[in-house]
């Protein structure tokens, strides 16, 4: 799967379906942009196409986020197996811009069905992340991917980790309790 990234900085997951005859674009919950297109057309046809429709997902992503699905209700295998390519995608090309920034690159990425984190990284230098990721706001979803890949460089919560995430996110500490509160919910709605 291909990422794109519009002219107003939303990121788009591409997919590609065989007997598809037309294209076809979808704004899930997190705001998530994706958009499906026949083998036969060309990427630069698809990323035309959905920049004509900045303002309809603009629209969807606003509203979604009004309406946003409880992740508490998520977590399960077969919501597992049904969206973990898609955060794979999503998470992948949001981690490749945001490699660009840091100069850091993992040993490798895995999407899980974890139960109590959206993100970890081991000694080895391998991120892991939840494929719940896909349903957080677009924000908290980024800034999981920048504390993760920031463990990188500093494998603690120091003050140099603390600066490196505050490149990209000097408002870390509201994204942080943001996060913590869902962290809580689904920890408990599990228990």
């Amino acid at each position: 799967m291909d990422t794109l990234t519009l002219s107003n900085g939303i990121a788009v997951t591409v997919k590609r379906r065989r007997h598809l005859r037309a294209l076809k674009i979808a704004v899930l919950p997190g705001g998530v942009v994706t958009l499906t297109l026949p083998f036969s057309l060309p990427l630069s046809r698809g990323r035309a196409f959905v920049e004509g429709k900045r303002e309809w997902i603009a629209e969807k992503q606003e509203l979604l986020a009004k309406h946003r699905p409880s992740l508490l209700s998520l977590g399960n295998k077969e919501e597992y197996r049904a969206h973990k390519e898609t955060a794979r995608a999503h998470i992948l090309g949001r981690l490749q811009f945001f490699q660009g920034q840091y100069t850091l690159f993992p040993e490798s990425v895995s999407i899980r069905n974890q139960k109590t984190r959206f993100g970890s990284c081991s000694a080895r230098g391998q991120l892991s992340f939840n494929y719940q990721l896909l349903f957080l706001p677009v924000e908290l979803c980024d800034y999981v991917i920048v504390h993760e890949l920031c463990h990188l460089k500093e494998l603690n919560h120091s003050s140099r980790f603390w600066e490196l995430v505050g490149q990209t996110f000097p408002d870390y500490r509201r994204l942080r309790q943001e996060l913590q509160r869902f962290t809580r919910e689904v920890s408990e709605a599990r228990s």
